[in-house]
């Protein structure tokens, strides 16, 4: 067999699909998903092992604050960009008049710019916050806890970088998502996690190091998997035909860009403006309004960041199954199969549906149970059972079907409809119900969560209308960077010409 880089790589990337329509879209979320999951029990790893140590409560909620501000500040861009990546290189996929290895070549150069972006944008937002410490403590006043803020800030010396390695290697799974390739991050995500289980245990255990030690156990977790899934996995045969370019593109001729590569970098934020307003509309509402349901104690603070955790590892799926309808929605769109598009955004919401039910038969079954194990301590503070439905309804029915619907829209290039209504939703209704409410110390909890299903029934039913209305007939007008390629043809050939030399 001849070496990886000398094959071509249009053999992998135009693999027929074998299955059946939703035995693709299944098996893409499943295996997108599992690897999210691992993440997230590295979350409650962390935790479980801070708690065994002394000061581990205040340790806690300095996490969970540190990880919130991750969530705000720099998660809704980081998403934004990769799934702006993962949009624009499926139209790459289906340009007329290019042959197979241009293609790839082009994807790869748009790959490289989300890259440099990320890195630049990103490093400069974590300064900007790591140095907002004041302002932040003056914003959110910790009452007699003044040491959880300093916790969180020794934690967000490991986080913020972390979190951009994170980011990178979501970059590329993105990207990789986009030629349906998703089983690699299963093998990574569940070989790292087993690795930051011993990792955990060493540096906060046996080392007694607390925070510093959870920190150095995340960064080392995320530049596994970063070295993962860059790395030559013979076994990985597809990967390997693949990274054999990026390895090259990415990492040897990053430091080359050219004045054109600025042009299409512009271009690029430009696209991704819209995804950016929606994320940031969800996710910054969503952590802000669960941290001041439940005040800012280091009891509440160690309560509402569990809850986000456990709403945030519960909309794992829908978060997967709306970046694969995004990928197959776009491609299919793009490529004129209008009825396997249709298809996709059907299934996808069929698959939610039947999701949903089965969680909600679970934890209603189980419900009891659950508040005993996890709410105990706070259970003559807050009332659990008249919160737990209003949040089965909110997380796991109406949240997760409203980004399932999202992923369809953006599929079919309605980004700024999703980003529109996104912010109507959350600012303009659900934001004013939830501070309405915010200081009824009873029943604030539960109004919060109402109003998160106000929000998100009003953004499911605005989605659904915009599916149906939508021209599925009509052509996709060439997105921005592509039409700056189209200008610079000439000069991204010489590029091109060079690089292979």
């Amino acid at each position: 067999m001849s070496r990886p880089n000398q094959m071509d790589v249009s053999i992998v990337i135009e693999l027929p699909l074998e299955y059946p329509d939703y035995m693709n879209l299944l098996g893409m979320t499943i295996q997108t998903t599992i690897g999210y999951i691992c993440l997230d029990l590295q979350t409650f790893i962390t935790l479980y092992f801070i708690s065994q140590i002394d000061q581990g409560l205040l340790q806690m909620a300095g996490i969970g604050i540190a990880n919130s501000l991750i969530l705000i500040f720099l998660i809704p861009i980081g998403f934004a960009f990769n799934q702006s990546l993962n949009l624009q290189t499926s139209q790459t996929r289906v340009i007329r008049g290019s042959n197979e290895s241009s293609k790839v070549r082009l994807s790869k150069r748009i790959l490289v710019i989300e890259i440099y972006l990320l890195w630049i944008i990103l490093t400069i937002l974590g300064v900007i916050l790591y140095f907002s410490k004041t302002l932040i403590q003056e914003i959110f006043d910790f009452d007699e806890n003044s040491k959880v803020i300093d916790h969180a800030w020794d934690y967000l010396i490991f986080l913020l970088p972390s979190k951009i390695i994170a980011l990178t290697f979501d970059s590329l799974k993105n990207y990789l998502m986009a030629y349906n390739i998703t089983y690699p991050f299963i093998i990574i995500h569940s070989i790292v996690t087993m690795i930051y289980v011993g990792l955990s245990y060493f540096f906060i255990i046996q080392l007694k190091m607390g925070l510093e030690g959870a920190g150095i156990s995340i960064l080392l977790s995320e530049l596994l998997n970063l070295l993962g899934i860059i790395g030559n996995f013979e076994f990985i045969q597809v990967l390997v035909f693949i990274m054999a370019g990026l390895n090259q593109t990415v990492f040897s001729q990053i430091k080359q860009l050219t004045r054109n590569d600025w042009n299409l970098a512009k271009q690029f934020i430009k696209i991704s403006l819209p995804i950016i307003v929606h994320l940031f509309s969800y996710y910054s509402v969503f952590a802000l309004l669960i941290m001041l349901s439940f005040g800012l104690s280091v009891k509440h603070i160690n309560l509402s960041y569990l809850i986000l955790s456990s709403a945030l590892l519960i909309l794992e799926f829908p978060k997967s199954l709306s970046l694969t309808s995004i990928t197959l929605v776009g491609y299919e769109k793009s490529k004129g199969q209008l009825s396997r598009a249709q298809s996709y955004v059907v299934t996808s919401t069929v698959i939610y549906f039947i999701y949903s039910c089965f969680l909600y038969l679970i934890f209603s079954t189980f419900k009891d149970n659950i508040i005993d194990y996890l709410y105990e301590e706070n259970k003559d503070q807050i009332d659990f059972n008249g919160m737990f439905n209003w949040f089965l309804i909110s997380i796991v029915i109406s949240d997760g079907l409203q980004g399932t619907l999202s992923g369809s829209l953006k599929g079919i290039k309605k980004v700024k409809i999703v980003s529109y209504c996104t912010f109507l939703a959350y600012y303009i209704i659900c934001l004013p119900i939830a501070l309405y409410h915010i200081k009824d110390e009873n029943d604030c909890g539960k109004w919060i969560l109402i109003s998160f299903v106000i929000g998100n029934s009003i953004l499911c039913i605005l989605f659904i209308i915009f599916l149906y209305t939508s021209d599925w007939t009509s052509r996709y007008s060439q997105l921005p960077i592509l039409q700056e390629l189209d200008k610079n043809k000439k000069q991204i050939q010489v590029d091109i010409e060079l690089e292979e030399s």
